[in-house]
């Protein structure tokens, strides 16, 4: 049996690279401040690490922690920041933290763009985690592009929906990062993974109101449907809505986990209509039917009895016409 290797040569300034164990990129963003922060777990042998920086900050803006604590850098050419590890020629894992703050409009939170802090290292196929955390009331529309939700489907905090895997004190554990205060329990959360490190993530929010009025306008147009044609009393037509929203979880479960929200509390309180009603009216048409008697329904038909024209009654006026009388 053979067994076939394939051998790659590096250069030196390959070789010079750290190597990445895994990355956390957290976006918390709220009215009037954004902040960045990237946490990266790495192995080198070498002395010195270099980062890459997305654009030009001023050093009073952002702050570098290695290994727990504040560390000193220096200024290279096209935003880079190359820092001198403490352990030289060691093997052990070493976490770099870059933490930065900028101004966030409401069109900064509605249209999210971020580029992130990129360590330079040898392999960048490592767990990529992007923390995206939105004021409370907010909502993403999709998953961006090269990324995977991470979530599971329960109940917390009082609202069944998704909630993410892995909370801020996890992935600080998981990176060995510095534990500072975690957002607020009603905040919006997201967790997304990937293996490479994305270039540019784009993801559009709006508030969950908006969402909730436009479902709630076509659920109420739904209901009219059905209750105005046989459309409800057909299986194919639920079959198929039930099909659509089990397929709509697995391609946008953000809007579809919201137009469930909206059909159950339709449903709820069309349920709660109907109790009340069965509830109510009988003793409402009872008593009317109370009010009711003989002589009531007698001179509803008297009008029927009345004479015409010119004092015959109708029973007069018919025999008159069959015995071809001169009356008319």
């Amino acid at each position: 049996a053979f067994l076939s290797l394939f051998a790659q040569l590096d250069s030196v300034d390959r070789r010079q690279l750290a190597t990445l164990d895994r990355a956390w990129i957290q976006s918390w963003i709220a009215f009037g401040q954004r902040q960045q922060r990237a946490v990266f777990r790495f192995r080198t042998p070498h002395d010195r690490v270099t980062v890459q920086l997305p654009e030009v900050l001023d050093s009073a803006t952002f702050e570098v922690i290695l290994d727990g604590e504040p560390s000193t850098y220096r200024h290279l050419a096209d935003s880079r920041l190359e820092l001198a590890l403490d352990q030289p020629h060691s093997t052990q894992a070493h976490t770099l933290e870059v933490r930065y703050q900028s101004t966030a409009t409401l069109a900064d939170i509605s249209n999210i763009r971020c580029e992130f802090p990129r360590l330079e290292c040898r392999i960048a196929s490592a767990p990529i985690y992007w923390q995206l955390i939105l004021p409370q009331g907010w909502q993403t529309l999709q998953a961006p592009d090269s990324l995977l939700p991470d979530y599971w489907l329960g109940w917390r905090h009082f609202r069944w929906g998704r909630q993410p895997t892995l909370s801020q004190g996890d992935l600080e554990q998981i990176t060995g990062a510095v534990p500072t205060m975690p957002p607020a329990p009603l905040s919006t959360q997201y967790i997304y993974r990937a293996f490479e490190f994305p270039t540019e993530i784009h993801v559009t929010a709006v508030r969950q109101l908006w969402i909730f009025s436009f479902l709630a306008i076509g659920v109420f147009l739904l209901g009219l449907l059905s209750l105005y044609t046989s459309i409800a009393r057909s299986g194919l037509f639920w079959l198929g809505l039930s099909l659509l929203l089990l397929l709509g979880i697995f391609s946008h479960p953000e809007i579809t986990l919201l137009v469930i929200e909206v059909i159950l509390a339709g449903g709820t309180m069309t349920l709660a209509a109907v109790v009340l009603k069965r509830i109510f009216v009988p003793q409402r048409l009872s008593s009317m039917e109370g009010l009711s008697s003989p002589s009531a329904a007698s001179d509803a038909t008297e009008p029927w009895q009345q004479r015409i024209g010119d004092g015959h009654s109708i029973t007069e006026t018919t025999a008159t016409l069959k015995t071809g009388g001169q009356t008319l």
